[in-house]
Order: C-alpha cells, then sequence, then structure tokens
C-alpha cells in the first residue's frame, strides 16, 4: 500500500470514530458491500486498502471479520501472494477450530476461490517451482469435481470437455468418468470406479472423499443396495451431503433392519 493510501485510511478511522457507533456500524457495512463489489469485478488492490479499514473497525464483530479475512485470503490468492495467503489461511483455520477451511460459512462469490486455495495450500503445492502451472490444473480438476454434482444435460457436455483436459495419467479423472458412466445407467460401473478412486494418491483431502462416498451412496441407491448406502454415510463429513443421502434413507424408508 502506497503513503497516499495509508494516510486516507487513518483519516477515514478517524472521522469514523468520530461520527458514533451507529454511523460507525452503517459505514462498515457499506464497506463490506463496497468490499464484494470490488472483488465481483477485479479490483483487489482496492479491496485490500478496504480490507484494511474493515478489519481496524470490526475487531470486535467475529462474524464479520470472519468475512473480512476470508476476502484476504482469496485476495492475497489472487494476487499470487502466497505468503500472506498462507498467513491468512492460518488464521481462519484457528479461529474455525477445524483441519479444513470451513468455505460453506463465506459468501458465495469467494467460496469457490477460497476452497481452491485452501486445497492448494494444505496440499503444499504453492511451495513446488511450477506452482502457477499447478493452480491451474488443481482449479480445473475441482471444479470439475463439484460441477459433476449437477449433470444435467447442458453440464454433460462441459465435462466431458474438462474430462479431456485431465492428465489421462491421473487416475483421478476416473472419478468424472464414473460420475457420467451412472448418469449413463452404469451403476454398477460407476461404483466399482468410484470404489478404486478412494484409493488413489491425492485424494485424501475431506471435500473430495466426501464427493466420492456420495456418488458411491447413489450407486448403492440405483442397485437397491440401501443397507450399505447406511454404511457409506458414517464416513462422509460434510453435513450438507449427510443431509441428501438422509432425504434418499427417509424418502425410501430405508433402515437397517
Amino acid at each position: 500500500m502506497n503513503i497516499p493510501n495509508k494516510i486516507l485510511i487513518r483519516v477515514t478511522l478517524v472521522l469514523v470514530a468520530a461520527a458514533g457507533p451507529l454511523a460507525g456500524q452503517d459505514f462498515y457495512q457499506n464497506l463490506l458491500e463496497g468490499i464484494r463489489q470490488d472483488y465481483q469485478i477485479k479490483r483487489y488492490e482496492r479491496v485490500l486498502d478496504s480490507l484494511e479499514i474493515a478489519e481496524f473497525g470490526l475487531r470486535s464483530d467475529a462474524d464479520r471479520l470472519q468475512e473480512v479475512y476470508g476476502y484476504y485470503l482469496a485476495t492475497c490468492f489472487q494476487l499470487r501472494r502466497m505468503e500472506q495467503a498462507r498467513q491468512y489461511h492460518q488464521r481462519l483455520l484457528e479461529d474455525s477450530g477445524r483441519t479444513r477451511l470451513p468455505v460453506e460459512d463465506f459468501p458465495d462469490a469467494i467460496r469457490e476461490d477460497l476452497a481452491i486455495a485452501d486445497l492448494l495450500i494444505r496440499k503444499e503445492l504453492l511451495r513446488s517451482p511450477d506452482w502457477e502451472q499447478t493452480i491451474g490444473y488443481e482449479t480445473l480438476f475441482y471444479r470439475t469435481v463439484m460441477e459433476s454434482a449437477v449433470l444435467d444435460n447442458d453440464r454433460l457436455a462441459g465435462i466431458h470437455l474438462r474430462l479431456k483436459q485431465i492428465n489421462r495419467k491421473d487416475r483421478r479423472r476416473d472419478f468424472v468418468t464414473a460420475v457420467i458412466a451412472r448418469r449413463n445407467g452404469q451403476a454398477q460401473k460407476a461404483l466399482s470406479m468410484l470404489q478404486d478412486t478412494l484409493a488413489l494418491p491425492g485424494i485424501g483431502l475431506p471435500e473430495i472423499k466426501d464427493q466420492i462416498y456420495y456418488r458411491i451412496a447413489l450407486a448403492h441407491y440405483d442397485l437397491k443396495q440401501y443397507v450399505q448406502i447406511l454404511e457409506v454415510i458414517q464416513k462422509i463429513e460434510d453435513p450438507l451431503i449427510i443431509q441428501n443421502i438422509q432425504e434418499i434413507i427417509k424418502k425410501n424408508k430405508i433402515s437397517s433392519d
């Protein structure tokens, strides 16, 4: 940040403090709205300037401060300031008490960016010499996995295209192939491929494993193997995925009897 911006921030903070607490609340809410808009149009340096003001003023507001740190992480990641990104990532993990970033707690606008940053930082991929290429490839894989959650006709063509971009030597592509196979009515083939995929290197991250277990549960459902669904659900961490499977169980009156 340059000197004029630092001076502007200090003047702004003095004026807000002088205006009183109610005016301050309105100011910081408007500031957050501006941060969200600037991030959307990729004005990242301006986002960082605004975040510095927001961080100072929202120190006693845990919920909004979490959003501020989320935008810090996402913005530093977009600017490829990886050391700062790692610092904010660590702070968010400490605040949440979890081993992975709870991206579902953040605004939609930064959720995917945070998920990718979280994935790459935890896998230590940002320390490799070819990390720029790694970011592009891991982003492709992550988006392919998440997009495959809803395979309507419009998305199917996109999934096939992305599948071609995943290195043939990367066995993780089998996950996407399995999802397509199940959609095409090949539940047994999908089930076998998904079970094999669980043992692959690079699949150890909880959010990817949860997606695989979810598809395994759906394949068991297609094959009317209901007891196995109840076994699979015990291995899933994501509460939303658990809820989706529980709705299937409830709808079909599946029990362990």
